[in-house]
């Protein structure tokens, strides 16, 4: 471990997939960067927020192998509440940087089957869920739930398996969120996901023109993110 970051970790994350939404977290919000070596990468960490309401930031890696490993090792240096604040796919017509708050995941990648028995899907931390919900409202943003499907397979979003993944009530797709969900439940942890669109790939694959934003996320997203956490952080230390 190197850098300004002490351990342990606080007990609220926002694990992030970019290294722009990263950087902008820390800008925003401020605080010391660090940094520790892993089995097979260096994961890189941040703190935003101050005394109470504090939670860290973690850099980790597209997919759900990589995620996963991240996560196990945000678990083992602190971390307790992960937000997820990730990008998806919309499988409906929408708008670049419409957000999704999801409560469902379906498993659709095969990292969850390593930590929960073989199921269609897996759900998030109801309390996260909510934390997120209220730090939206603040941020003047009514934050709808829906269900993302999992995939590994980037080039393998197929006409068939995105009508089969609608059918299950998926309206976007990531490739992590199934994953974390599944390993934080078997480990224990909570963990709740909070995705914007940057294209949809409901009749093909369409790019979608990025409005304005901040490290490639909508400003009020990212301050939802790192409210949402750092309130974390404040129901923690008053023992909620």
């Amino acid at each position: 471990m190197d850098g300004d970051v002490t351990l342990p970790l606080p007990d609220a994350c926002v694990m992030v997939f970019s290294r722009r939404i990263f950087d902008a977290l820390l800008a925003r919000h401020g605080g010391g960067t660090a940094g520790c070596s892993g089995l097979t990468s260096r994961l890189e960490l941040g703190r935003i927020g101050d005394g109470e309401s504090c939670a860290s930031v973690v850099l980790g890696s597209y997919g759900a192998p990589a995620a996963v490993m991240a996560l196990e090792m945000a678990i083992e240096l602190g971390s307790r509440r992960i937000i997820v604040l990730g990008s998806a796919g919309s499988l409906e017509d929408r708008r670049w940087g419409d957000a999704i708050l999801v409560d469902r995941a379906l498993r659709g990648e095969g990292t969850s089957d390593h930590y929960l028995a073989p199921a269609a899907d897996t759900t998030a931390s109801p309390e996260l869920i909510e934390s997120l919900r209220r730090a939206g409202r603040d941020a003047g943003l009514d934050l709808p739930t829906g269900t993302v499907w999992t995939t590994d397979a980037l080039f393998r979003e197929t006409a068939d398996s995105i009508a089969a993944a609608r059918r299950l009530g998926a309206t976007c797709v990531d490739m992590e969120a199934a994953a974390l969900y599944a390993a934080g439940r078997a480990l224990g942890v909570e963990v709740a996901a909070l995705l914007f669109v940057t294209d949809v790939v409901d009749t093909g694959w369409r790019p979608l023109r990025k409005s304005e934003g901040v490290g490639d996320v909508p400003a009020p997203l990212l301050l939802t993110a790192a409210a949402a956490a750092m309130n974390e952080g404040a129901r923690r230390g008053r023992g909620g």
